[in-house]
């Protein structure tokens, strides 16, 4: 399982990561300590090729990496040439972008 947790402080955060620890333990789970990070959401962070930022008015901002955008705009051009023209052309645009979960 993967998570994010926000707290405003990281003593909390320390806490409660030693709290889920415990409960980690009695289930007989483990919490990989490299993976495993405290960090300062002003410096920003990547998680699941989404790059979470703070804003100077408190707001968190989630942005799709480039990367990502990237490899769809190849992948929706190629389906794009690959469909020909027409009528039959929009309705497997259609599927692609659904495929994808591109809302159109």
């Amino acid at each position: 399982m993967t998570s994010i947790l926000f707290m405003k402080t990281r003593s909390n955060l320390k806490q409660l990561l030693k709290e889920i620890e415990q409960i980690c333990d009695e289930l007989g789970l483990f919490i990989n300590a490299k993976k495993t990070q405290i960090i300062k959401l002003s410096k920003g962070f990547t998680f699941l090729k989404i790059k979470y930022s703070l804003t100077d008015t408190g707001k968190v901002v989630q942005r799709v990496s480039r990367d990502s955008v990237t490899r769809m705009r190849r992948k929706l051009k190629k389906a794009s040439y690959q469909t020909g023209s027409g009528r039959d052309r929009d309705s497997r645009m259609s599927d692609v972008h659904i495929i994808h979960g591109v809302e159109v």
